[in-house]
């Protein structure tokens, strides 16, 4: 009988990759993580749309780290900094290609259980269960109200009468919200939630694939830092 997959797993196996991409110091090997990690995410993220959002949102922090860095010296700047530059935003990119397709299809609750079997603290699981939960809320709360909105011809408004009309609504969002917050609390507090959550001792639970694919990716990676390094040359 096949033992169910860990949630543990693809947060170790990511953790292993990010790891190792710390430790690579030229491009090539970093270029081809990150192009094993864009055909994972290609693989199994159906929602393309999300994809791109995610990575878009990695586009303001590479700018703010890697610009400063190649004006430092004056321009043009010397090869030095551009190879830091490039290695700089090489290393974010794969770590985020690999984090969207290992984590792909996984629920926050799954998440937060694998974090768990890691041996996380409690309090962070809690913050982290409780935060998921909450934005949750709160997402299915905006989208409700977007729609109400564009029903009643908000779309049709100019982009000097739309100011004030997405002001208040976001003033009133803000403080639904507040309301909401406390209105989960007492529920809590009426289910006999007294600030800690109840541990549960869990092993990773990995199953034989599991194991198989976590050592395959560490062994990998241990031969591309060698070979690096000249160690295996």
């Amino acid at each position: 009988m096949t033992r169910e997959s860990s949630p543990a797993a693809p947060i170790i196996q990511a953790f292993l990759i990010i790891v190792g991409i710390t430790f690579l110091r030229s491009l090539l090997p970093i270029t081809f993580i990150a192009v094993a990690g864009a055909g994972l995410v290609v693989l199994r993220c159906r929602h393309s749309r999300l994809i791109t959002l995610r990575l878009t949102a990695l586009l303001p922090v590479l700018l703010l780290l890697t610009v400063p860095l190649l004006v430092s010296q004056g321009w043009p700047p010397p090869a030095e900094l551009r190879l830091t530059a490039a290695l700089l935003a090489m290393r974010m990119t794969a770590s985020a290609l690999v984090l969207i397709g290992l984590l792909a299809g996984r629920s926050g609750e799954e998440l937060v259980e694998g974090l768990g079997r890691l041996k996380m603290p409690n309090v962070m699981i809690q913050v982290l269960l409780l935060s998921f939960r909450y934005f949750m809320m709160v997402k299915q709360d905006g989208e409700k109200a977007w729609r109400a909105l564009k029903a009643r011809g908000l779309g049709q408004l100019s982009a000097v009468a739309l100011l004030p009309v997405t002001g208040e609504w976001m003033g009133g969002f803000f403080l639904k919200s507040m309301d909401h917050s406390e209105k989960v609390y007492q529920a809590m507090q009426a289910r006999g939630f007294g600030g800690q959550m109840p541990e549960e001792k869990q092993s990773l639970g990995l199953n034989l694939a599991q194991r198989g694919t976590t050592v395959l990716i560490t062994l990998v990676l241990i031969v591309m830092i060698l070979l690096e390094r000249g160690v295996l040359s």
